[in-house]
């Protein structure tokens, strides 16, 4: 489920943070994962559920490489603005900042077609995390990951690894994963970033590290 609160402004993410095609000129699509440590450590991302008839268009459900309703196209509604929509590479449907209440949880809808006022905003936060968020009568809402009840978060508070931080992943990124364990980086196992930085000596330091994607032993690992 998704739901919005209020929150403070701050810069917005640059369009060539997420490209609508590669260098080939083929799709990116991408995963909305939370950021959450409850959530994280699941690898939980936000899946389509519109085709079932219930009170929850959009679902957390855990990473699945072959789900093509946890894929996400990021179309740029206003370069000035860095704003976007974001459409499910299944349903062709598009994430509508509408919605109603079920269970003191604001749920969104969704709109089979582009409207303006349904343009989110991505702003980075740090540690490779991002709030979505839009405007509502003057004022900025914030999708957050799970029930918040009427808890706001701090004005100028770090929103990093909270019900309102996200992770936005291409799924080329995602691509033959496995998790970080004992078993596939051992204590001696240098950790990288996905641009080839050294962020640690070995797997126990690399516990330390925030949610995302790393390189160990050549391959890709997520924590």
């Amino acid at each position: 489920m998704l739901l919005l609160l209020a929150s403070a402004s701050q810069t917005g993410a640059l369009a060539q943070d997420y490209p609508q095609t590669d260098e080939t000129g083929q799709t990116v699509y991408y995963k909305i994962m939370s950021a959450c440590p409850e959530y994280a450590a699941a690898n939980l991302c936000v899946q389509d559920n519109t085709q079932n008839k219930t009170d929850y268009p959009y679902v957390l459900l855990e990473h699945d490489a072959e789900q093509r309703r946890q894929e996400w196209t990021l179309l740029e509604a206003n370069a000035a603005e860095n704003t976007y929509h974001l459409r499910n590479r299944m349903s062709f449907r598009y994430v509508s900042t509408e919605g109603s209440w079920v269970d003191d949880t604001y749920v969104h809808t969704y709109a089979t077609r582009k409207v303006e006022s349904d343009a989110l905003t991505l702003r980075p936060i740090g540690n490779n995390q991002v709030t979505i968020s839009y405007k509502e009568n003057g004022d900025e809402r914030l999708l957050a990951a799970r029930k918040v009840g009427s808890l706001l978060p701090a004005r100028g508070a770090s929103l990093v690894d909270s019900p309102w931080a996200w992770r936005i992943v291409p799924t080329s990124d995602l691509t033959g994963i496995e998790e970080l364990t004992t078993e596939n980086a051992g204590k001696g196992t240098a950790v990288y970033d996905l641009s080839g930085r050294k962020l640690s000596d070995s797997m126990q330091e690399g516990k330390r590290l925030p949610h995302g994607v790393y390189i160990v032993n050549g391959k890709k690992i997520i924590k």
